[in-house]
């Protein structure tokens, strides 16, 4: 029955799967990569995947197979170009996996082929609008309610001289000096009421020149956010022209000519309005603006009141009443309607002139016919939404996030999978409102690898909440946003297909009750299946680690069999309860058998969550003791050659020095004994240099043999070795104010590996100055016995720093176990001293406690009983 499943599943997927051997040929592939690719299924199973691969993804290609082939990665993605049968390029998102034999032999890879091409197409549109935009002729700005410059395009740099980043940092006083704040209100207010504004200004350029502009305002709200969109264009030009015409008004006929050449270039005619007469004059070119003859049309205020749009004719109509009544002047744009059905933008100006009692004499003004650039404004707002649209046709998630998470844009496959429309979910947090609580902290650890494009986060996979509240699994590809100017982090980019039933159809495949088996008779652990810390499944190296048959095990609690797993920072419980709230958590623990230290393995123990089952874990367990005794060995080994190298060092480059010293001592010492009448204090001072370049040479010495690892077994008296690892301490015995009292009963001559047991007696030390400093005791005091038995030479330590409670005397040889801090303790110190005691010198090491003070016990092997010992 799951056979059955597994096939169909394989067959039936709505995305392309492949098996494929070592060698790239297609072995197993389904119905979907034959169409997707072109090819029959028996034209695929003669070729392979390097053969209809693009030449310039192959060598990608081939490296990350090769990775995946010596095991050097379990998985890769990647997007790639295939040659589909009828030669034409298609992309696709390639994920692979390798599947292994129990000997870790590759047998095939596993290849999952989705269809990228729609997506690929539309980042390119999306590239040519952007340069579309960029290469505009007119300065196009993006401007807040402060007048903050927020975004320009390249026309607006080079109308002004300034790079892009400069632009960025500038309000718009600072490039319209006559622009104050009251103004800038005053024309924001306008813009928010609808009103289209276009105006002429003197711009300041980076040189400090003065650049004479004609200014069209929009306002508009993007994202909950007010901007002003304003489009600039350079009049230098159009203001020579008419510079010229004022210079040159006395010559009618120049001026005139003039005239009409300026008209045409600028698109911009002159009427005049006498108050008195009532009779209107229009330059030719107003006539050619609004496209009517002038030997038919008679021009009155009426006449040029029809020829308005509808639409228009009354904002226009109160534009010149209300200045007549405010004596100001005015600016307004507006449109004309053509007889064809065409519409112009034009601007019109208006200025009055009045007598001294306030009656209006004659109106002058200009039009301006701005239709082009009018008509590049909406081109690039169609744009605009040309692009929105590309985005809602792809059938891939579109989002983009910024600084702070929130969402700035969704495109409509988005809203769909979301259940939400495209204003429920602009402007939200996307973390909090559309993530599942659990993986909170994983994004955020997302976004500050993007931060510092680790590339490791560019493609991932987490499941979304819909509306309904149900999950669905996206397979992400993040672009991090940058600043191009400063390198401020802006936001992701995020392009997701929906994998949800992929990953289901994945799901199924590794739950089918024959790929499970594979999977547990292939790896060289012990494996538990849990539910509840129940014990439901378990594979035969687990009886083994365990010392117990499959049915004493399977059934139990993992807490309460007849064994104790120890760790060393939290209880094995809590590590539990971490990894069912999906944690995966890698520790390593001691296990105890029947309550018996003589009985405990060290394992390193894996845990993880079954699948999107929170009430079953996965628990993987190796048996690591025989490891962990040779690399503490190995490592403790390496460390004394290390440090012998280095003092061997320093003693050859010191003996000279300090022969020399003690040298010329000496004959000054000499010297002053045989004057008349010596000087005893500098003769006491010259024996103690002396002296003291002796004691200096011998600590040289000791410390160089304290550090060779390479010493064979050797007879040594237990009260010399007691003596040189005090010797090896002595600093911090002053320093910690501790005294230490030696009794030697008996002369005991023992045989043992000296550096190894000044290494076990310096961390028995060490532990009884850091219950002096936790317990805070002011008369320190350590107590050492020296005596013997038939058999042993014993050395008994006794100290008053508080002693050791019942419930963690039990416990201190078992390894991880500690009561210090992570940082100040591993558990594994006085389990290596037993095992150098015990499995190295053929010694016992014992432990006691009674009131504050705690006894420890060391018996080594007699000299002469070394090898009654042994047998």
């Amino acid at each position: 029955m799951q056979t059955d499943i597994f096939e169909i599943t394989f067959e039936k997927a709505a995305i392309g799967i492949a098996h494929v051997d070592a060698t790239g040929k297609w072995i197993r592939v389904n119905e979907h990569l034959c169409n997707f690719l072109g090819y029959e299924r028996e034209e695929l199973f003669k070729l392979t995947f390097q053969e209809i691969t693009y030449l310039d993804d192959l060598a990608y290609d081939l490296d990350h197979a090769k990775k995946l082939h010596d095991g050097e990665s379990d998985s890769f993605s990647i997007e790639k170009r295939y040659i589909r049968k009828d030669g034409t390029l298609i992309w696709a998102n390639l994920s692979a996996s390798a599947v292994r034999d129990e000997h870790g032999k590759l047998l095939y890879f596993i290849s999952i082929i989705a269809d990228i091409n729609a997506r690929k197409e539309l980042e390119e549109k999306l590239k040519m609008a952007e340069i579309t935009i960029n290469t505009a002729g007119d300065g196009l700005y993006w401007i807040d309610l402060d007048a903050n410059i927020v975004h320009v395009n390249e026309a607006a740099c080079n109308m002004l001289g300034y790079k892009h980043e400069e632009l960025l940092c500038m309000s718009v006083p600072q490039i319209d000096p006559p622009m104050d704040t009251m103004h800038w209100n005053a024309l924001v207010k306008r813009l928010q009421n609808g009103e289209v504004i276009q105006l002429e200004s003197q711009h300041k350029k980076k040189d400090g020149q003065l650049l004479a502009v004609g200014i069209t305002g929009n306002y508009f709200v993007l994202d909950h956010k007010e901007y002003i969109f304003a489009s600039v264009r350079d009049l230098t030009e159009s203001k020579k022209v008419l510079h010229q015409l004022e210079q040159s008004n006395s010559n009618y006929k120049e001026s005139n000519r003039n005239l009409r050449k300026a008209e045409q270039l600028a698109k911009l005619g002159n009427w005049t309005l006498d108050m008195v007469s009532k009779k209107l004059q229009w330059t030719d070119e107003i006539f050619n603006i609004f496209e009517i003859d002038k030997n038919l049309f008679e021009a009155t205020y009426e006449a040029f009141l029809n020829a308005i749009h509808p639409d228009d004719r009354q904002m226009v109509h109160d534009a010149y009443t209300n200045s007549l009544i405010t004596q100001e002047n005015y600016k307004i744009i507006h449109r004309l309607l053509m007889s064809d059905g065409r519409i112009k933008y034009v601007i019109e100006q208006c200025e009055t002139k009045f007598d001294s009692d306030g009656n209006p004499l004659y109106s002058i003004g200009t039009v301006q016919d701005i239709t082009d650039i009018k008509l590049t404004e909406l081109e690039l707002e169609n744009a605009k939404k040309r692009a929105q649209n590309y985005l809602d046709i792809v059938d891939v998630m579109v989002l983009v996030v910024d600084e702070h998470n929130s969402v700035q844009m969704l495109n409509g496959r988005g809203c769909e999978i979301l259940g939400y429309s495209f204003h429920e979910v602009v402007g939200k947090n996307w973390v909090e409102n559309f993530l599942p609580k659990c993986i909170e902290n994983e994004m955020n650890d997302l976004v500050d690898k993007l931060k510092i494009s680790d590339t490791s986060a560019f493609c991932h996979e987490n499941a979304i909440l819909t509306r309904s509240g149900a999950e669905r699994m996206i397979a992400w590809h993040n672009t991090p946003l940058f600043d191009e100017v400063t390198g401020k982090y802006l936001g992701i980019l995020c392009s997701g297909e929906d994998v949800t039933n992929i990953r289901e159809a994945q799901k199924q495949l590794v739950e089918s009750e024959q790929f499970y088996r594979t999977i547990v008779s292939s790896i060289d652990e012990a494996i538990f299946i849990l539910e509840n810390n129940i014990i439901i499944d378990c594979n035969p190296k687990a009886l083994a680690l365990f010392e117990m048959t499959k049915a004493e095990l399977v059934g139990s609690n993992m807490l309460h069999t007849q064994h104790t797993l120890e760790c060393n920072i939290e209880t094995f419980d809590t590590y539990l309860k971490n990894a069912y709230a999906g944690k995966t958590t890698r520790i390593q623990c001691t296990l105890i058998l029947n309550n018996n230290l003589k009985y405990s393995k060290v394992l390193e123990i894996t845990l993880a969550n079954y699948g999107n089952e929170t009430e079953k874990l996965i628990m993987l367990a190796s048996d690591i003791t025989q490891k962990l005794e040779e690399e503490k060995f190995f490592k403790l080994h390496t460390r004394q050659a290390q440090m012998g190298e280095m003092i061997s060092l320093i003693a050859h480059q010191w003996r000279q020095p300090l022969a020399i010293i003690n040298a010329i001592a000496s004959q000054l010492r000499l010297k002053e004994m045989l004057k008349d009448e010596e000087n005893s204090d500098l003769v006491e001072y010259l024996i103690k240099i002396e002296q003291q370049s002796l004691h200096l040479s011998q600590t040289i010495s000791d410390y160089r043999d304290f550090f060779r690892p390479d010493k064979p077994l050797e007879s040594i008296s237990l009260s010399e070795l007691i003596n040189h690892s005090l010797d090896l301490i002595d600093h911090a015995l002053k320093s910690k104010g501790i005294d230490v009292q030696i009794t030697v009963h008996i002369f005991a001559k023992v045989a043992i590996y000296k550096n190894e047991m000044i290494q076990v007696l310096i961390t028995l030390f060490k532990n009884a100055f850091d219950a002096f400093d936790d317990n805070n005791i002011s008369h320190k005091q350590i107590g050492i016995e020296i005596t013997q038995d038939d058999l042993y030479g014993i050395i008994i330590i006794k100290d008053n720093a508080g002693g050791i409670s019942k419930d963690v005397i039990s416990k201190i040889f078992v390894p991880y176990f500690t009561t210090k801090s992570y940082s100040h303790g591993t558990g594994l110190g006085l389990y290596m001293s037993k095992i150098i005691i015990e499995d190295h010198c053929n010694g016992l090491l014992e432990v006691s406690s009674k009131e504050d003070t705690t006894t420890i016990t060391i018996k080594l092997p007699l000299k002469n009983k070394l090898a009654y010992i042994s047998v």
